[in-house]
């Protein structure tokens, strides 16, 4: 009941505190050809009230990646996993160690370099690196662990 009470009572001393401020915004260009913004209207004739957008971001719109195996190219070799790579990306490096020494058959793509990593990235929408595919199954990025999940399936 105490808890209550002071939940309550929370309630309403933190309900008037919540207060919104509104202001108004004036333009106008001074004799000297300056523009100046106050929040009175010095002159009205020469004033115009300006109204301020604040706060308008909006989130970048994410679809879900679904796999068309369409538009990359199909590896030469029965490689099931494929690489898409830089030679600068530290997590590139990883999982190409990875693959090596865990005998992973993989092939590799330059997204920079090789003219069929430029065209896969950009069909695939890529936006970093590394790229890697395991049959239809698409992971970005790479960690040991979500890369097994991603294989032994």
């Amino acid at each position: 009941m105490f808890k209550r009470l002071v939940g309550l009572l929370c309630l309403v001393v933190f309900s008037g505190c919540s207060v919104v401020a509104f202001a108004d915004i004036y333009r106008y260009v001074g004799e000297d050809g300056a523009v100046y913004y106050t929040d009175k209207p010095v002159d009205k004739q020469r004033a115009n009230r300006v109204t301020l957008q604040i706060n308008s971001f909006t989130a970048p719109k994410v679809e879900p990646f679904r796999f068309d195996p369409a538009l990359v190219t199909p590896p030469r070799s029965s490689a099931a996993v494929t690489l898409y790579s830089t030679t600068w990306c530290g997590y590139c490096k990883q999982a190409r160690r990875y693959f090596e020494r865990n005998s992973i058959a993989f092939e590799e793509y330059d997204v920079e370099i090789s003219a069929r990593g430029k065209a896969d990235y950009k069909a695939m929408k890529g936006r970093g690196v590394p790229i890697i595919l395991v049959g239809e199954q698409r992971m970005n990025g790479f960690s040991p662990d979500s890369f097994e999940r991603l294989y032994r399936r």
